[in-house]
């Protein structure tokens, strides 16, 4: 953030700006100030001491500062605002002579904005440090877009995953599938959705905390195996749905993968997921339709122990 300065947040062009002249030459000042003060809150210092207890009190947009200086020279100044994260994003302007060429180089290269060499020419000064001003402003504006664009991002995540497992939600289940089958239009896909026997009782035997825990480890389990290759949602209750392609889907491997990842929690009682799979012959078919077949299938085996999957057909 540019922490105390005319592009705060909320406080963008409410007052005037607070200008700094630093010079131990009073006329220096008097004519720099001259060209400034219809525009800018004007401050005065004469040394670097007198700058950090300034700066201490007052909130600075920008500093004009003379290269030549007693007490704490202007270098020292310099590295001093850099390495405090309050000051470091003051815009810092230089002023030098014609002779000072090398500690010009050397302020630059410390992290000064620009420079503006003596005898002032009033049109030169007011461009280079209106050409400043405006580049901070720049800068923050895109901070603040960068910042609003991480509070959506983080806003929609928040929308879209299921809080208790971690995956999509069923909206988000749907679009994201959507958008997946549309991007991979050459790839043949199978959706599943999932169902837990006997969930209810579970969660009536047990603590609803190991219910919790069941769905989160499916959750977990759901979402590594579609990882980079298709999707996972959370549909609802004990309701899973997952869509990845036809060549990496092998059923009876998935089922005991699920079965080993449940059965590590030391849950006694015997949790076995069941499987409904629609393959994708229509990319054009609403999502929640695809659900639907899937969840058809997944109903003509329940109550049968030994088969946990069926494929939807015309039939």
């Amino acid at each position: 953030s540019i922490s105390g300065s005319l592009f705060e947040k909320g406080n963008l062009m409410e007052k005037k700006p607070v200008m700094m002249i630093v010079d131990d030459e009073e006329m220096h000042r008097a004519v720099l100030a001259q060209f400034f003060q219809a525009e800018y809150e004007l401050l005065e210092a004469t040394n670097g001491s007198d700058v950090m207890a300034l700066l201490a009190e007052k909130r600075v947009d920008v500093i004009l500062l003379d290269l030549v200086m007693p007490g704490m020279d202007s270098f020292a100044l310099l590295a001093a605002l850099k390495r405090d994260e309050r000051l470091a994003a003051i815009p810092v302007i230089v002023t030098t002579t014609d002779s000072e060429r090398a500690a010009e180089v050397r302020a630059m290269e410390m992290g000064a904005a620009d420079f503006i060499t003596k005898p002032y020419h009033p049109a030169i000064v007011c461009c280079r440090v209106k050409n400043v001003m405006a580049r901070m402003e720049n800068e923050w504006r895109k901070l603040e877009q960068a910042a609003r664009e991480r509070q959506i991002l983080e806003m929609r995540h928040h929308i879209e995953i299921d809080a208790l497992t971690g995956i999509y939600n069923r909206e988000a289940f749907y679009e994201k599938t959507v958008e997946l089958l549309q991007q991979n239009s050459g790839m043949r896909y199978n959706l599943l959705y999932f169902d837990i026997n006997c969930f209810k009782i579970i969660n009536d035997l047990f603590h609803v905390e190991t219910g919790n825990l069941i769905l989160k480890t499916a959750g977990t389990y759901f979402k590594t195996i579609t990882e980079g290759i298709g999707l996972a949602g959370h549909m609802e209750a004990d309701h899973f749905a997952v869509c990845m392609p036809d060549d990496m889907l092998d059923i009876d491997i998935l089922l005991e993968g699920i079965d080993n990842a449940i059965f590590s929690l030391g849950i006694k009682n015997n949790i076995l997921f069941y499987a409904g799979i629609y393959s994708v012959d229509d990319v054009l078919l609403p999502v929640d339709q695809m659900c639907d077949r899937a969840h058809m299938a997944l109903n003509t085996i329940k109550g049968r122990y030994k088969t946990r999957y069926a494929y939807y057909d015309e039939k």
